[in-house]
C-alpha cells in the first residue's frame, strides 16, 4: 500500500545511532576533511572515538602559523613570565609531536616563532625532522633572528614550496651548503637574509629546474657581483630590497622566457640584463636610486615590457625613461596595456607616456605635483587612449592646486569615453577651511567642459 504524503510527514524519523559513516572512511580522506580545521581542533578529534584516538598523529598538514604568544605590556614581569611559559608549552608539544609521529609523511609544515624565547636548536631540529619526513611545503616565519636553516633543507628532494621569513632588519647570513639541489621546488621565497657567497648563491639559482615563483624580500647582497637567474619555467619574480641591499653594485641577469609577472623595488642595479618577456602580463617597477651609469641598462629593460597588460611605475622609473630619452627614440607602443599606475611630478611625461598606451582603460596617478612648463598640456595630438578607451582615472593626494585643476580640466575636456574620475584628498580634519576649499574645488569641477556625457566625478577625502 502506498502511503500518503501526510502519513510520511507524520511518521517520526529514525536514525541508527550506532552508525558512524565518517569513521569508516580511509585515513587519507579523513585527513583531507579535517585539513580545513585549525590545528588545535584537529588534535581535539582524538576524543571522538577509539578510531580517532591516534588519527591526528598521522595528519600530514601541520600548520602552526596562527600560534601567537600572549601580548605583553611594557615592563610587566608577570606577563613576560606567561610568554616564557606558553612558549615552553608549545615547544614541548612540538617535541612530543615529532616523536609520536614516528617519521610519518608530512605534506605541509608551517611554523611561526614570534618571540625571542624559542630555542634555536629545537626549532632547527623540528625542521630537520620534517625534511626527513619528505615534507613538500615548508613555511617558516621568525620574528627574531634564529639560525634555523640546516644544510639538509637545500638538498631536500621532496620540497615543492620553501618560504623562510626573517624580520626586515635582520639580514642573517644565508649559509648554503656546497651542493644545492631542489629538483621539485616551484615556489621559493626568502626574506631578511644576507647573501655573502656568490658561488653558493649561484648554485641556488641554478639547481631549481622547475622553479615557477622566486621572491626576495629585504635581502642584502654583500660581496655579490652578479645575480644570474636562468629559469625557463619561472612565471613570477619579486625583488623588494632592504635599506642596505647594495643592489646598486650588482649586475642582475634574468633569463625567464615564460615570465608573467615581475616586481622590482630596489636601487637600480649596475647592469640589468634580460631576455625577452613574450608572456609578461604584469610588472611593478619602483627604483629607489639610480645613477647616470645605470640609465641605459635600465631603459633597455623597460623597453622589454612591451607585452605587459598591468603596469606600475615609480617616479624613479620615469626618471630613467625621461633622462635616457627613451620615449622619443626606442620605447615600444604598449598595445596590450590596460591598467597603468604611476607616480610622477611632470605632467608632460605622463601625457607622453599615454601616447604609447593607445588601449589603456584604467589610469591611477599617485600624485600630480606641478606642470613643469606652460606648454605641458599643449600637445599636437591628444593621446589615443583618452579619445577612445580610457574609462577610469584616479588621482591620489589631490590638493586642488591650480596646476592640478588644469590637468583635470584637460582630462575632462578630452576623455570621450571616460566613465569615472576619482580625486582623492588626504585632508581629513573636517575644519571649516577644508570644507570651504572643497566646496570651491567642486564648483570649479562642475563648470569644466566634459567630452564624455556619462562621466561621474567623485571628490573625496581618504
Amino acid at each position: 500500500m502506498i502511503r500518503s504524503r501526510k502519513q510520511l510527514l507524520d511518521e517520526p524519523l529514525r536514525m541508527d545511532v550506532g552508525d558512524d559513516r565518517i569513521s569508516e572512511l580511509p585515513d587519507s580522506l579523513i585527513h583531507l576533511m579535517i585539513s580545513f580545521l585549525p590545528i588545535k581542533n584537529v588534535v581535539r578529534t582524538a576524543v571522538l572515538s577509539r578510531r580517532w584516538k591516534n588519527l591526528w598523529l598521522s595528519f600530514p598538514f601541520l600548520d602552526f602559523s596562527k600560534w601567537k604568544s600572549p601580548t605583553v605590556m611594557e615592563d610587566d614581569e608577570e606577563e613576560e613570565e606567561a610568554v616564557v611559559l606558553e612558549t615552553e608549552k608549545f615547544m614541548n608539544f612540538l617535541d612530543r609531536l615529532m616523536i609520536l609521529r614516528n617519521m610519518s609523511y608530512i605534506h605541509k609544515f608551517c611554523l611561526t616563532c614570534d618571540n625571542e624565547y624559542f630555542d634555536e636548536n629545537r626549532a632547527k631540529e623540528w625542521i630537520t625532522t620534517v625534511v626527513k619526513c619528505n615534507v613538500e611545503e615548508l613555511i617558516v616565519s621568525m620574528y627574531f633572528s634564529l639560525d634555523i636553516v640546516s644544510a639538509e633543507l637545500f638538498t631536500c628532494g621532496s620540497l615543492t614550496k620553501l618560504v623562510i621569513e626573517l624580520p626586515e632588519t635582520t639580514e642573517a647570513e644565508l649559509k648554503l651548503p656546497e651542493s644545492v639541489s631542489l629538483p621539485r621546488v616551484k615556489i621559493l621565497e626568502l626574506s631578511g637574509f644576507i647573501f655573502l657567497d656568490e658561488m653558493s648563491t649561484q648554485q641556488l639559482f641554478s639547481n631549481c629546474p622547475v622553479l615557477e615563483a622566486l621572491s626576495f624580500y629585504y635581502c642584502a647582497w654583500d660581496g655579490i657581483n652578479t645575480i644570474s637567474i636562468l629559469a625557463p619555467r619561472l612565471k613570477s619574480f619579486i625583488l623588494v630590497g632592504a635599506t642596505t641591499s647594495k643592489m646598486e653594485f650588482v649586475k642582475l641577469k634574468i633569463d625567464a622566457p615564460n615570465l608573467k609577472f615581475i616586481r622590482y623595488h630596489d636601487s637600480a642595479p649596475v647592469e640589468f640584463v634580460t631576455g625577452s618577456f613574450p608572456s609578461l602580463v604584469g610588472a611593478g617597477i619602483c627604483l629607489c636610486y639610480s645613477n647616470d651609469d645605470s640609465l641605459d641598462p635600465l631603459s633597455n629593460f623597460l623597453v622589454k615590457l612591451s607585452n605587459v597588460q598591468l603596469l606600475k611605475l615609480s617616479c624613479g622609473a620615469f626618471h630613467v625613461i625621461e633622462f635616457a630619452n627613451v620615449l622619443s627614440t626606442s620605447f615600444p607602443t604598449l598595445d596590450s596595456l590596460l591598467y597603468l599606475e604611476m607616480v610622477d611630478y611632470q605632467v608632460s611625461t605622463i601625457l607622453k607616456f599615454l601616447q604609447f598606451s593607445p588601449n589603456l582603460i584604467t589610469l591611477v596617478i599617485d600624485e600630480v605635483f606641478y606642470i613643469d612648463n606652460e606648454d605641458a598640456l599643449a600637445l599636437d595630438t591628444v593621446p589615443h587612449c583618452l579619445l577612445l578607451h580610457l574609462k577610469s582615472i584616479e588621482i591620489q593626494k589631490f590638493e586642488g592646486q591650480p596646476e592640478e585643476l588644469n590637468f583635470v580640466k584637460y582630462i575632462l575636456g578630452n576623455a570621450r569615453v571616460l566613465e569615472k574620475l576619482i580625486l582623492e584628498s588626504e585632508t581629513t580634519s573636517g575644519s571649516f577651511v577644508d570644507l570651504k576649499k572643497k566646496t570651491e574645488i567642486m564648483e570649479q569641477l562642475l563648470i569644466f567642459p566634459r567630452a564624455s556625457a556619462n562621466c561621474e566625478v567623485k571628490y573625496s577625502s581618504s
